[in-house]
């Protein structure tokens, strides 16, 4: 008898914690993300500590406002809403930066310079070829391509249809900029972008987050290219693409093939998305 007692014992308190273990998951979420000042929606590839990177937060501030999280820190899933503290994520800028050196005056050196900056929303990475084919070849068409040089040191920057991040950089901006669509069309700098005889050109590439960390990318060569050239020009080299958000001429959006596509493309830029944005990727 006393051994039949204890069994029903252990069983209804075996179902009493069940019961309330389910009711916990079950009533967590919509009581911890009723009074959310922000929501993040999970996305394929997140994992809580980028999440928490991402937004300026920590692990141990996202399992207090998400205690369903609490019973397995690392059972996320996509499209899974997370409650964010109030804190915006850290914002990011694409920043071109041309310098112009010309014929010393007096025995001094002049240097000039130009620096326009855009809004860069997002980055996300692809790791399928046949995705990064598709984006390339859609709609909207990229407007730049950033490509690892072959055989030299930095990188070129291909615009597509129109010069207008490069036009952007001339002090002169109504000098003809000297450029021919094709993929062997590609010119140093310094024969591109002309602005009151200067001797010589330098222009920087950077993504700047207002945090201070900053990223610069040396653009050596310039090119130009026709939306169908892309796929069978530069896929082997490929390290960042900028598209335009829709309805913004001065707001883009990154796709970085990621480094799963070292096949498909030049040394990985692994790094370039780990430091340009810190977690606050997303897969395409």
């Amino acid at each position: 008898m006393r051994t039949h007692l204890k069994f029903i014992l252990l069983a209804l308190t075996l179902s009493a914690v069940l019961w309330l273990g389910l009711a916990f998951v079950a009533t967590s979420p919509a009581q911890a993300h009723s009074n959310c000042a922000n929501r993040y929606v999970v996305r394929y590839g997140d994992w809580l500590a980028q999440i928490a990177r991402a937004n300026r937060t920590s692990v141990g501030t996202l399992l207090q406002l998400n205690p369903e999280l609490q019973w397995n820190p690392d059972l996320i899933y996509p499209g899974q809403i997370l409650c964010l503290p109030g804190a915006a994520p850290v914002r990011r800028t694409l920043a071109l930066e041309a310098t112009y050196e010309y014929a010393p005056q007096q025995e001094i050196l002049v240097i000039n310079g130009k620096r326009v900056t855009y809004n860069l929303t997002a980055a996300r990475v692809v790791t399928d070829s046949t995705k990064l084919d598709t984006a390339l070849k859609g709609t909207p068409a990229p407007a730049a391509l950033i490509v690892k040089n072959t055989g030299a040191r930095g990188y070129a920057l291909f615009e597509v249809s129109e010069a207008k991040l490069t036009a952007s950089t001339q002090i002169t901006p109504t000098a003809a900029l000297n450029l021919e669509a094709g993929c062997n069309a590609v010119s140093p700098v310094n024969n591109v972008i002309v602005s009151m005889e200067a001797l010589t050109t330098t222009l920087e590439v950077a993504i700047e987050r207002e945090d201070g960390v900053r990223v610069p990318l040396d653009i050596t060569h310039i090119g130009l290219l026709d939306q169908s050239q892309i796929s069978s020009c530069l896929t082997d080299r490929l390290v960042a693409i900028l598209f335009p958000n829709a309805g913004s001429r001065t707001s883009y959006w990154a796709l970085v093939p990621g480094k799963e596509l070292q096949g498909v493309v030049g040394p990985s830029p692994w790094y370039i998305y780990y430091y340009f944005f810190w977690g606050s990727y997303s897969y395409y």
